[in-house]
């Protein structure tokens, strides 16, 4: 987290969080004293989870929903009182796991809020390189 924290960023998309359990997201939240942050994980595998962090005062956290449970996760915020979407996604390799991830996208985009978009997409844009 002390990395995280040395990070000139106001906002950390996270995915593979690595974490095995459930209730230690709990714990990383607590940790992670620099803002606001939201987290999306469970107890079968380490290779999922998502978080959203946050740095500074200058955010309220509005709303959180996670769309597809460990795969994409959306905070609205307000920052300097202005709103806010932020959209977190860790798409699967397989082909057809990560179309089902990513055709919920454009409903998430379609607000009056600005959107920020990151993730780990898990996308091959060129076979041959």
């Amino acid at each position: 987290m002390a990395f995280l924290a040395n990070v000139k960023a106001d906002v950390l998309f996270l995915q593979e969080c690595g974490i095995p359990h459930l209730s230690s997201y709990r714990r990383w939240s607590s940790l992670w004293a620099h803002g606001p942050s939201v987290w999306s994980g469970g107890n079968d595998s380490r290779a999922f989870g998502l978080a959203i962090l946050l740095q500074g005062g200058n955010f309220t956290i509005s709303e959180v929903k996670e769309v597809v449970d460990r795969r994409l996760l959306i905070a609205n915020v307000m920052y300097r009182n202005a709103p806010l979407r932020l959209i977190n996604v860790y798409a699967p390799v397989g082909k057809s796991e990560r179309m089902a991830v990513l055709q919920q996208l454009p409903l998430l985009l379609a607000t009056s809020r600005p959107v920020i978009l990151a993730g780990d997409f898990n996308c091959i844009i060129d076979a041959d390189g």
